[in-house]
C-alpha cells in the first residue's frame, strides 16, 4: 500500500502551487515549489486548529502561530523542538503561509521564506482540503489494510490491495457513500428499523443488503452471532461483480465504523 493515504493539490490566486499529503501513520506533508515540511499527527491537529481560527476571523493584523515541529533522534526517540510552518495574518483577508526551509530554524530564518500570499478564499480551501485528509484512515480490518478517505474529486473511497498486490482503488458519490453506511449499521445490528432497504417483517433480521451506488452495485453482509466474544464474526462489503471487496473482523469493527463516520461527516 502507498505511504501516502490522500492528497490535495491546491492553486491559489497568486498560482503558486501547495500540496498536501496524508500518511498512513496520521502525518502531514505541506509542499511548495521550494520547500516541504512534514507534520506528525498531534501536529497537523494544531495547523486544522490555526486554519480554522484564520477562516473564522479570529486572527488580528500582524498576528502569527507558529507549527512545531519534534525533531526525531537517530534512536527513533523524540528530541529537540524545531519550528517548521509559520501562518501570518498581514492585513484584514491578507495571509501568508511560510515553510521552514531548513532543520532547526530561528523564527527570523522562517520569516525570511519566501511567503505563500493567501487571500480568504484561499485560507478556506486549505482548510476544506485539510479538513477531507484529516477525515482520511488506515485500518487493519484483520484481513489486511484498508484506505478509507477521500479522493481529489471530493468523493469517498476505499483503497485496498488486489490479488495482484495492486492497490485497488473504488469511489463513491457521497450520496451512495451514505448508503454504505448505513447499510453497514443495518447488518451490524441486524435489523433494518428504519425501512431503508427491507420494508415490513422483512426488516427483522437482516443479515444482507444489496445496495445500488454510482460506482455498481455493492453487496454488504454480515457473518457469524455478533455476541460479546466476536471471533469469527465479519462483514463483507463487496462489488455485486467481485472486482473489489474489503472483510472487516468484527473485533475491528469499531475502528471501520469510526473510519467511514469521519469520512461521511467530511463530505457532507
Amino acid at each position: 500500500m502507498p505511504d501516502t493515504i490522500a492528497s490535495a493539490d491546491i492553486t491559489l490566486h497568486s498560482g503558486d502551487e501547495l500540496a498536501l499529503d496524508r500518511h498512513a501513520d496520521g502525518s502531514l506533508t505541506l509542499a511548495t515549489e521550494r520547500a516541504q515540511v512534514t507534520l506528525q499527527k498531534h501536529e497537523a491537529a494544531d495547523l486544522t486548529y490555526y486554519l480554522g481560527q484564520m477562516s473564522a476571523g479570529a486572527f488580528g493584523d500582524g498576528e502569527e502561530a507558529w507549527i512545531k515541529r519534534t525533531e526525531t533522534n537517530p534512536d527513533g526517540t523524540p528530541g529537540s523542538f524545531g519550528l517548521a510552518v509559520l501562518l501570518r495574518q498581514d492585513s484584514d483577508n491578507t495571509y501568508s503561509l511560510h515553510l521552514a526551509e531548513t532543520s532547526n530554524p530561528t523564527p527570523d530564518d522562517v520569516r525570511a521564506t519566501p511567503a505563500l500570499r493567501l487571500g480568504r478564499k484561499d485560507v478556506d480551501q486549505i482548510e476544506n482540503a485539510d479538513a477531507d485528509l484529516s477525515a482520511a484512515s488506515r485500518v487493519d480490518t484483520g484481513n489486511g489494510d484498508v484506505d478509507v478517505f477521500v479522493n481529489g474529486e471530493g468523493n469517498p473511497a476505499f483503497r485496498h490491495l488486489g490479488d495482484d498486490g495492486k492497490p485497488v482503488e473504488v469511489a463513491f458519490t457521497p450520496k451512495s457513500f451514505e448508503k454504505i453506511v448505513d447499510a453497514v449499521n443495518v447488518v451490524y445490528e441486524g435489523f433494518d428499523e428504519l425501512e431503508q432497504f427491507h420494508k415490513g417483517d422483512a426488516a427483522d433480521h437482516v443479515t444482507r443488503v444489496d445496495v445500488p451506488t454510482s460506482a455498481g452495485k455493492v453487496r454488504v453482509e454480515a457473518f457469524g452471532e455478533w455476541g460479546d466474544d466476536k471471533t469469527g464474526d465479519r462483514i463483507e462489503i463487496t462489488a455485486a461483480d467481485d472486482s473489489w471487496g474489503v472483510v472487516i473482523d468484527g473485533s475491528r469493527f469499531d475502528e471501520w465504523s469510526d473510519a467511514m463516520t469521519r469520512v461521511n461527516d467530511a463530505v457532507w
